[in-house]
């Protein structure tokens, strides 16, 4: 494999990771430290986690939505994963404006990686942009791209019938388009 070939590799998963509000593995495969919660003073608890419901239809597995989800910005199909994200992060970055972020931050082009999900368990989050915490099952992936793996870890949790994931800073998307 070429220098140039892992440098992209390389460069495509860690802006991949940093997408989904992962840690960053290392490029040993060892995961980064994630789902550490900010001090209840940065933090404002939930006493309900805004329009997540626990009575919503089956929205089917979190390894599937994982999988799909990443898949999705593999391909570059910024709409589709759009409407995956989780509502109270929508409310602060448009459509057109993650679109238009994700084509310009470069993200997508991974199409042919191969995605193993690792493990998954319940752990509480603090949802970036707009400091709420809420229950999210973690989920532990690999994300393995020409002979490269990385392993990391991103939070979803059932909002609306679905599974959704976190913009890792949703302060980069929030511009006017």
């Amino acid at each position: 494999m070429t220098r140039a070939l892992i440098t992209r590799t390389s460069a495509t998963i860690a802006v991949v990771l940093s997408l989904f509000a992962c840690g960053g593995g290392d490029d040993d495969g060892a995961a980064a430290p994630t789902g550490t919660q900010a001090p209840a003073s940065a933090t404002t608890e939930a006493p309900e986690p805004g329009p997540t419901t626990t009575e919503a239809p089956d929205p089917g597995s979190v390894e599937d939505a994982t999988r799909l989800q990443l898949e999705q910005a593999g391909a570059g199909q910024w709409g589709r994963l759009y409407a995956t994200l989780h509502p109270l992060q929508q409310e602060l970055v448009s459509e057109a404006a993650y679109v238009a972020c994700a084509e310009e931050q470069g993200w997508g082009g991974y199409a042919d990686a191969e995605v193993e999900i690792d493990e998954t368990y319940p752990e509480q989050y603090t949802i970036p942009g707009v400091d709420v915490v809420t229950p999210t099952t973690a989920v532990t992936f690999t994300l393995s791209i020409d002979g490269e793996s990385f392993t990391d870890t991103m939070h979803l949790v059932v909002a609306e019938g679905s599974w959704r994931w976190f913009l890792a800073d949703p302060s980069v998307c929030m511009t006017d388009v």
